[in-house]
C-alpha cells in the first residue's frame, strides 16, 4: 500500500471508521513508512488538543424544549419560516450581550433546522458507505472493472448486471476524463461507479435505482476529509465523491447533469 491511499484515508483510520482489512492495511503501511506515521501523530495530537481545549456549553432547557416543537413541525416550514428564537428562549439561553451574539444563535438554529430537513439515517448511512466504497477503491487499487473512456462502452457493459444502465457522461471537453466504471454496492443493494478524473484526482460517481421521487434537490457537504455532492430524479441516486476542491465537485456534478438532461430515462436491460 503506497502513501497516498493512506494519506487519504488516515481520519477515518483514526476515527475506527475502516473495515478490518482496510485498517490491517494501514497499520502495515504505518510500521514502514515513518512519513506517514508523523501524520497520524499529528492528526491525533490535533484531535486531542480539540478535545481537551475546545470550550463546551450545554443547551438551556427552554432551548432544547423549543427546539424539540420546532423539530416536531413539518421540516420544510420550520427550516423556511423560522427567523429567530422567541424572546423567552433568548432570554432562557443567558441573553447574549450583543445584537451580533443573538444573530449568531439565530443562524446556528436555522442552520440546524434546515440541515435536519435535509437529512435523514438512511440518507446518511448511503453517503457514508459512498465515501468509505471511494476510499476502498483508492486503497485497492481496483477502480475499474471495464477500463474505458468511451461512454459508449462503459455504459453497455452494466446491462445484465444491475437493474437499470446509469447514464454515462463524456465530460472529456470539461476536463473530466472518463476512466471506466466497475460494479460496487451502496444501501444495500448493487451500484454502479462511474469513475472520472481531473489531473491527479479521482472521481467516483455512485448510481443507484430508486431515486427520491419528484425531487432533484443537490446536497453537498464534506465527510472523512473528501467532499461529495448527491441529486437524485425518479429513477436514480447519484452521489459524487472525490478529494476534488467543494466548488470543483459541484462543477463537475451540474455539468454531469446537463449531459443527462436531455438523455432518454435509462430501462432495464
Amino acid at each position: 500500500m503506497s502513501c497516498e491511499p493512506t494519506r487519504a484515508a488516515l481520519d477515518a483510520f483514526l476515527d475506527d471508521e475502516l473495515g478490518p482489512l482496510d485498517a490491517r492495511a494501514i497499520e502495515e503501511h504505518l510500521a514502514s513508512c515513518a512519513s506517514c506515521t508523523a501524520q497520524a501523530a499529528s492528526l491525533r495530537a490535533l484531535r486531542t488538543g480539540v478535545r481537551a481545549g475546545a470550550p463546551y456549553y450545554r443547551a438551556p432547557a427552554a432551548l432544547r424544549t423549543w427546539l424539540d416543537g420546532e423539530i416536531g413541525r413539518r421540516p420544510e416550514v420550520a427550516a423556511t419560516t423560522l427567523a429567530r428564537p422567541p424572546a423567552s428562549v433568548i432570554s432562557a439561553a443567558a441573553r447574549p450581550r450583543s445584537r451580533a451574539a443573538i444573530a449568531a444563535l439565530a443562524a446556528f438554529v436555522v442552520g440546524a433546522l434546515t440541515t435536519w430537513s435535509l437529512r435523514s439515517p438512511r440518507s446518511d448511512a448511503i453517503l457514508d458507505e459512498a465515501v468509505a466504497d471511494h476510499v476502498r477503491s483508492l486503497m485497492a487499487a481496483h477502480l475499474t472493472d471495464v477500463p474505458s473512456t468511451d461512454r459508449h462502452t462503459v455504459r453497455p457493459w452494466f446491462a445484465g448486471r444491475l437493474d437499470v444502465a446509469p447514464p454515462v457522461v463524456d465530460l472529456a471537453s470539461e476536463g473530466y476524463e472518463l476512466i471506466g466504471g466497475r460494479l460496487d454496492y451502496l444501501g444495500q443493494r448493487p451500484a454502479a461507479a462511474l469513475v472520472y478524473r481531473r489531473k491527479q484526482h479521482v472521481i467516483n460517481v455512485f448510481v443507484r435505482p430508486g431515486g427520491p421521487r419528484g425531487t432533484t434537490r443537490e446536497r453537498a457537504e464534506m465527510r472523512r476529509g473528501y467532499n461529495l455532492v448527491a441529486w437524485g430524479d425518479e429513477a436514480l441516486s447519484f452521489v459524487a465523491v472525490s478529494d476534488l476542491s467543494a466548488p470543483d465537485l459541484r462543477d463537475f456534478a451540474a455539468s454531469f447533469r446537463a449531459g443527462t438532461a436531455t438523455a432518454p430515462e435509462p430501462k432495464a436491460p
